[in-house]
């Protein structure tokens, strides 16, 4: 088990690596999880316009961060909050998105190395992003405890929203819960129409799963309603393939601000999909928190 502060891609960062698995991360940039290498290989997209490079308020140079987007498209993983609908000036909380984390704290022992993370309060809405990192050495993958607190004198309804952009091209395949009659994939406006997607292959439902193509450059975005939480991804890269695993809590009697525990988005330029979930929606009292803990893994075929 080893946790050694240094550079990454340009950034400050923090290299976590046990065995075969090496994690990158940038406290500068959104506290991401930027890189995730098996065997020396990378798993996450990370935007080589954008290596090395941090955000400020100058809004000439976010512009030319953002590119044709409303925000920079940094790469790794993130923490967003949800729904979108809500995103200030459309596009996600700048300052947790894009912003400085501070690093609370950092171990590295026989069993377990990590780091844990605070966001700066949102500006625009008084929100603040913790993120705890840990390298388990016994089961060979790691945990990502996120958690929000609503700092402002407000009440919020949101959700917590774990997104990771990986390497094209993939297969996604998501778990559906058993009896659930509505439990299926689920269209969202102006993403991609489900029964064309469906006649082209790149959605299908069958034998209580969901499975999404990812091999094109083709914008499309699905959610799937009545998922477990499990996902697991093959990626078919260069380099060799690999398999990427998630598992999360998903009460199906929740709500969720998107109506729906997970989702796969499909880039339609550069060569990234994304797996996202969700935690339960909940309204927080000014002080309140809410949190969410994801575990995933990573390894080659």
């Amino acid at each position: 088990m080893e946790l050694v502060e240094g550079r990454f891609r340009g950034w400050p960062a923090w290299t976590l690596s046990h065995g075969p698995l090496t994690l990158q991360v940038v406290p500068a940039v959104g506290g991401r999880l930027m890189g995730i290498q098996v065997d020396g290989t990378e798993l996450c997209f990370i935007n080589p316009d954008l290596a090395g490079q941090l955000a400020s308020d100058d809004p000439e140079h976010w512009r030319r961060l953002s590119g044709a987007w409303s925000f920079p498209l940094w790469g790794g993983g993130k923490t967003w909050v949800a729904p979108e609908a809500d995103w200030p000036d459309g596009g996600p909380h700048r300052d947790l998105d894009s912003g400085a984390y501070q690093v609370l704290g950092s171990w590295c022992a026989a069993g377990s190395a990590g780091l844990e993370l605070m966001s700066p309060v949102c500006r625009r809405t008084g929100l603040q992003i913790r993120r705890r990192l840990c390298l388990d050495a016994r089961t060979g993958g790691w945990s990502v405890e996120q958690s929000l607190r609503n700092t402002s004198g407000a009440a919020v309804t949101c959700g917590l929203w774990d997104v990771l952009m990986l390497r094209r091209p993939g297969r996604v395949e998501l778990a559906l819960e058993p009896g659930q009659a509505q439990a299926g994939p689920r269209a969202i406006p102006g993403q991609g129409d489900l029964a064309e997607l469906a006649r082209a292959g790149l959605v299908a439902a069958a034998a209580g799963k969901v499975q999404v193509e990812c091999r094109e450059p083709r914008q499309f975005k699905v959610g799937v309603a009545g998922a477990t939480g499990g996902v697991q991804v093959r990626l078919d890269l260069p380099e060799g393939r690999f398999r990427y695993w998630l598992a999360a809590a998903a009460p199906a009697a929740a709500s969720y601000a998107h109506g729906h525990p997970a989702e796969v988005f499909n880039a339609p330029g550069l060569p990234y999909f994304e797996v996202e979930s969700h935690s339960p929606a909940a309204t927080l009292a000014p002080g309140a928190s809410l949190g969410f803990l994801v575990r995933e893994g990573a390894q080659a075929c």
